[in-house]
């Protein structure tokens, strides 16, 4: 660091940010296995214990069924929209807008999401 301040050298940025990548992809590979364990304790449970509330232990379990859907795909697939245009609905075109306008034009319609970080 600079003796007359806190902040670090260029090295020692460059060893300090290696140092967070080794750990965030450490952790991201240990994150990775629990929930595969855990998935598999909530299946092997699921599996014995079916739907409901269990008292295991000291601890309780609540099991209930999946959410139920609508699959879009297969609607779509056996309601085609030219023999049931009642059951669609008409959405904007984003990529038509796009092609019409100027990127200018659209600036304030853009919603930017969280900084997205991953480690390879």
């Amino acid at each position: 660091m600079n003796a007359h301040t806190l902040t670090p050298t260029p090295e020692e940025q460059l060893i300090r940010d290696e140092q967070l990548v080794l750990e965030a992809v450490k952790l991201q590979a240990e994150a990775e296995a629990i929930k595969e364990r855990i998935d598999t304790i909530k299946a092997m449970l699921v599996a014995s214990h079916g739907g409901g509330t269990h008292e295991i232990g000291a601890h309780k379990v609540q099991i209930r069924e999946g959410v139920r859907r609508l699959s879009s795909a297969r609607l779509t697939k056996a309601y085609p929209a030219d023999q049931f245009p009642q059951l669609y609905k008409s959405a904007i075109d984003t990529n038509a807008v796009k092609a019409n306008f100027a990127p200018v034009a659209l600036e304030d319609f853009y919603d930017v999401g969280s900084p997205v970080v991953s480690f390879k």
